[in-house]
């Protein structure tokens, strides 16, 4: 992770904050209005995208989950890409066997 972010160009890194910073006030509340399964996946140890955020946005959400991964940060689909991919694998997986159900 550490060689990766070495490579990130700053200036570029700042400006996508920036935009995060801003586009969560355009989006704010309409978690609500989501008609599909949503999952808030985040490392239990990251302290920017935190499982407590992650938990208000899924209980924001009508289909809303939120599962924290024990012993990761904020750059875990490069730290963990297996556990990552378990867990989507698994929401995808019961997803498609909720929506075949009914």
């Amino acid at each position: 992770v550490g060689a990766a972010l070495a490579t990130v160009d700053p200036v570029g890194y700042a400006r996508a904050y920036g935009l995060f910073a801003r586009a969560d006030a355009a989006h704010e509340g309409r978690l609500g209005s989501l008609a599909m399964p949503a999952l808030f996946l985040t490392g239990e140890e990251d302290e920017n995208s935190s499982p407590a955020m992650s938990r208000r946005m899924a209980d924001s959400a009508p289909q809303g989950r939120a599962v924290a991964l024990p012993g990761q940060r904020h750059m875990m689909s490069l730290a963990a890409p297996g556990v990552v991919n378990d867990v989507l694998g698994r929401f995808l997986d019961e997803t498609v066997l909720l929506q075949a159900a009914q």
